[in-house]
């Protein structure tokens, strides 16, 4: 085997290190992201001697260079070029304007006979600015991601899962990153909680690897300040010995925000919270 191509699912450091104990010198590791829109659009490239940095792997760089009529950018929510975190946007002359789809109550497999553009109105698509090709269109993925400092791409999370606390626009992904990459953190999860009545904090619930110390809230904290502004400090920290999951494997957001209101979070630890002005949108340092 000469390589191995992850893809559709956010890769971890372990996967990279079963790569590393399993295949022989000389095989590429290879980590992608892609949707169903446009196939494969970035990838990461490693082999027996990568260092990668944190629990989450790169999606790594776009795959086409601008010359070729296609690029991966990194925008905010006015459309303009984002220096650390944004919404991946592809630009292209070959974003399609919709899907072709078969007419209302037509049988499962019929063939499709018009162009769906609903789906794909101007919220996701437009034509690109001025200075682009010609022709080239633009698509928002949804999907949030942020630089390494290599210039790499790693994912953050989805657009439709921020928040807004205190007037502060919040990406929960942004932080579950930060946590992920403290040492021993496999997963985590961030959810806005309702600490008193009508006043709403953010609250980190994350499983460590196995036979490894749970590191107490101070320390995740002062990890934390290090990554992240004051205001996307979570106010409380709960150590899980597992997430619950869809049927697809995937964490099951809902479901772990229902048990957390009614108090019911399976196999949590609540740690110490050490409640601070900087661990609440709106406080901070001034």
């Amino acid at each position: 085997m000469r390589l191995i191509v992850l893809g559709g699912e956010v890769a971890r450091r372990a996967d990279f290190e079963l790569f590393r104990a399993r295949f022989r010198r000389g095989a590429r590791f290879v980590n992608g992201y892609g949707l169903t829109e446009a196939t494969a659009v970035t990838q990461w490239f490693a082999d027996h001697d990568t260092l990668p940095r944190g629990q989450q792997l790169p999606i790594g760089r776009p795959l086409l260079p601008a010359a070729d009529g296609q690029r991966v950018l990194l925008l905010d929510e006015s459309g303009a070029p984002a220096p650390f975190v944004g919404e991946i946007v592809i630009e292209s002359d070959h974003v399609t304007p919709g899907y072709w789809v078969a007419p209302v109550g037509a049988p499962t497999g019929a063939t499709p006979v018009r162009l769906e553009t609903r789906r794909l109105d101007s919220r996701r698509t437009g034509v690109a600015p001025v200075g682009a090709p010609a022709a080239a269109r633009r698509f928002r993925t949804g999907d949030i991601a942020r630089y390494l400092p290599d210039g790499n791409l790693v994912f953050v999370g989805r657009r439709d899962e921020r928040v807004k606390i205190g007037g502060i626009r919040i990406e929960p992904g942004e932080i579950e990153a930060a946590l992920r990459a403290q040492p021993g953190i496999v997963e985590s999860v961030v959810l806005p909680l309702e600490d008193v009545p009508g006043e709403i904090v953010l609250a980190a619930y994350f499983t460590v690897q196995p036979g490894t110390a749970v590191p107490g809230t101070a320390a995740l904290r002062a990890e934390l300040a290090r990554l992240l502004p004051a205001a996307l400090i979570p106010a409380r920290f709960t150590a899980c010995d597992e997430l619950p999951r869809l049927p697809n494997g995937k964490v099951d957001r809902q479901s772990l925000a229902a048990a957390v209101a009614v108090g019911a979070a399976s196999a949590a630890t609540p740690l110490p919270v050490e409640s601070s002005p900087e661990s609440r949108p709106g406080g901070g340092r001034g």
